[in-house]
């Protein structure tokens, strides 16, 4: 069985057509920023409505407004990124990306409206410049789109890293010096998992040639944190041996060391998260993960710190540079997200959520 980071469904009008794969100039100019003030975006749902809510400014301490209801999609899920003033709302169901202007999730402020291939499990999009990257976990390639019109601008093939079954299963991407470093799980069609790893390759790339093997298995995320790589590794199920946090050197790509500090019996990772100096990232802290909270790690002593206070079913984790922002699914009128001091861990606010909060994103 595989993990992933996506917690909901959302349902976002009708798909667009399948995007051909047809260079195009990189002339074109990314949407432009004209937001003001801190948002965070949480997708919450009791799996029967689902909702696109809003954390507004830089408070955590008044209810989450929401932005949009949706209808059940019938599986799937969903997934929030931001930038450059603008909302990215990513359904695995529907293989839609939405962009929305200013963050407003209406018909009035769409960017543009595309399916990315059915079936194809969209599970992040990055922007670089005016370049959209495009991360589909059933796909051996990264689809690079025109961020200004969604438009198709080329693949960038990652068959060279492919397991024996032939899948790379890319989960997450970053940008750092310069490059585009993709995380790949590589899943088995028995969902097992080969060692995961981490491809480098330019933007402007059309093929990844092979990336750095990692010892562990089942990578869920990637953080960059000074001159360093860092990937926060679930491993499987039966064993504590396979997950950890890699770190990788930005300047040469080469693997130096996993961190395993004292892990818990069901051990990391989903999100990881760097701010503050320190890495962040939500640890199951006991055998079935009832209880999940975030824990800081010291990336010199590679140790864990303290839960962050007051969690109890920690599901989603992002940060604005400066606070944490954590989405609590814990029972009952609990569920929330929580703002967070990242050198402390002490909470700062909790804006309630009418549904249990997971997947997140910040539009500053």
């Amino acid at each position: 069985m595989r993990t992933t980071r996506l917690t909901a469904v959302l349902a976002l009008g009708a798909a667009g057509t399948l995007l051909a794969s047809c260079d195009s100039s990189d002339k074109s100019t990314s949407p432009q920023q004209t937001s003001s003030g801190r948002s965070v975006f949480v997708v919450a749902t009791d799996y029967s409505t689902y909702e696109l809510q809003r954390v507004s400014g830089d408070s955590a301490n008044t209810p989450a407004s929401n932005v949009e209801n949706v209808a059940d999609a019938k599986g799937g899920g969903v997934a929030v990124d931001a930038s450059s003033g603008v909302l990215y709302v990513e359904n695995q169901n529907t293989s839609e990306v939405v962009a929305f202007r200013d963050g407003i999730a209406d018909q009035s402020h769409v960017v543009f409206d595309v399916n990315v291939g059915k079936g194809t499990d969209v599970y992040q999009v990055l922007q670089v410049g005016n370049r959209l990257f495009v991360d589909r976990l059933e796909t051996n390639s990264i689809l690079v789109l025109n961020a200004a019109t969604g438009d198709s601008v080329r693949g960038i093939d990652l068959s060279a890293n492919a397991n024996s079954d032939g899948a790379v299963s890319p989960a997450r991407l970053a940008f750092a010096g310069g490059k585009l470093w993709i995380l790949a799980q590589r899943i088995h069609s028995d969902f097992s998992y080969d060692s995961g790893i981490v491809i480098e390759v330019d933007t402007g790339a059309k093929v990844a040639t092979r990336g750095v093997v990692l010892p562990t298995q089942n990578p869920q995320d990637l953080a960059v944190l000074g001159t360093k790589l860092y990937v926060a590794s679930h491993g499987t199920y039966d064993s504590v041996a396979n997950g950890g946090i890699d770190r990788l050197d930005l300047a040469t790509g080469k693997w130096e060391a996993t961190i395993t500090g004292l892990l818990p019996a069901n051990k990391p990772l989903s999100n990881l998260v760097a701010v503050g100096g320190k890495l962040w990232t939500i640890v199951a802290l006991d055998d079935y993960g009832t209880t999940s909270q975030a824990v800081p790690v010291d990336p010199s002593s590679g140790q864990f710190g303290a839960a962050a206070g007051a969690t109890k079913s920690a599901a989603g984790l992002v940060t604005d540079g400066t606070s944490l922002w954590l989405a609590d699914q814990a029972a009952g009128d609990q569920q929330a997200v929580v703002k967070l001091d990242p050198s402390t861990g002490a909470v700062l606010g909790r804006a309630k959520t009418a549904y249990a909060p997971g997947a997140l994103a910040v539009l500053p």
